[in-house]
């Protein structure tokens, strides 16, 4: 399928619209930015307007703005489910890892690993000469 060009003037005014779309809309996803633009999907692809600096940065604005505001409300809450969350975002490697009944000891993970390993090579060898 051949590639359709448009003229940089409606592409500028594609950029335009899209920014001004993502901002007063909410847009989160850029497939979703498709919908509000005069324009089918396949030229919303086919014009490379999902990689344009320009939207690829207000998506990531208005992401940002999302996450502060919900983590505004995070913060707020007395929902247990919530504090949690949000604690998992902002903690540290190690208390991330104690949540989980982790440790961060790699070594201890691969011996681990090795012995468990080596036990079913015994089992297997085990179950072969019977």
């Amino acid at each position: 399928m051949q590639k359709k060009s448009i003229s940089k003037r409606k592409y500028n005014e594609l950029i335009k619209s899209s920014v001004e779309a993502i901002s007063e809309y909410n847009i989160l996803f850029l497939p979703d930015l498709a919908a509000y633009l005069p324009i089918s999907r396949t030229e919303f692809y086919n014009a490379e307007l999902d990689i344009a600096p320009e939207v690829q940065a207000a998506i990531e604005k208005q992401r940002s703005l999302a996450k502060c505001a919900l983590t505004q409300k995070w913060l707020k809450s007395d929902s247990p489910t919530l504090n949690i969350a949000l604690y998992k975002l902002i903690c540290t490697q190690e208390e991330r890892l104690a949540l989980a009944g982790k440790t961060d000891d790699e070594e201890d993970f691969t011996e681990t690993r090795r012995a468990y390993l080596e036990s079913l090579e015994l089992m297997g060898e085990k179950n072969e000469s019977d």
